[in-house]
């Protein structure tokens, strides 16, 4: 009799173990910082193309842009606008607020970034985002950037070759309803398998 409860309480811890340690290691969005400590800039530390193919990026990533407000902006445009550094018909304009702009890699595909400066665009500030398809959870961007950069405007970029932009929800908090689901689960297997020892 002891020994069977015994084997009872390993088996319940092993399961709190498992679910336990299944839920930590879902994936975080990552808050990637453009131009690293020069920021949005014409001549940045690294070619901003460069700085993007030796990353990986997700959806419901950021990307946080460095600059002051009125002296830059960053645009996102067509690849024809983007090849061309039209600045006349983004696809949507980000101005910045105090320290710049923090934007959400809300789709899959490529993101066609330019300076909103035509010239400053001519001369290079300008780079391709290719998002992969994985799914992490919405969340808010992590604030352990060097100045805590403003919240995210929440938006929903057309594909590229479709006008438009769509209001989407914004950011859920980090306790979100994948974290819930996970968490109910765990309850569900934990009570069941309680319930086949007792």
């Amino acid at each position: 009799m002891a020994i069977h409860s015994s084997i009872k309480g390993l088996v319940v811890l092993l399961v709190v173990v498992i679910v336990v340690s299944s839920s930590s290691f879902e994936a975080s969005a990552t808050t990637f910082n453009v131009g690293g400590k020069s920021g949005w800039v014409v001549n940045p530390q690294e070619d901003y193309n460069h700085w993007s193919q030796r990353n990986t990026f997700r959806v419901n990533d950021y990307l946080y842009f460095k600059f002051e407000r009125g002296k830059d902006s960053v645009l996102i445009v067509s690849k024809e606008d983007y090849d061309s550094c039209n600045t006349e018909k983004p696809l949507h304009r980000f101005r910045g607020g105090r320290s710049g702009s923090t934007i959400p890699l809300n789709r899959s595909g490529p993101f066609y970034f330019v300076s909103g400066n035509q010239q400053n665009c001519k001369q290079g500030q300008k780079f391709v985002v290719q998002v992969s398809a994985a799914v992490l959870p919405p969340t808010q961007p992590p604030s352990s950037t060097p100045s805590k950069p403003p919240q995210a405007s929440p938006w929903i970029a057309s594909p590229v070759h479709s006008p438009g932009l769509a209001p989407a929800p914004a950011p859920a908090p980090a306790g979100n309803a994948a974290s819930s689901r996970s968490f109910g689960v765990a309850l569900g297997i934990i009570s069941f398998v309680v319930a086949l020892l007792i």
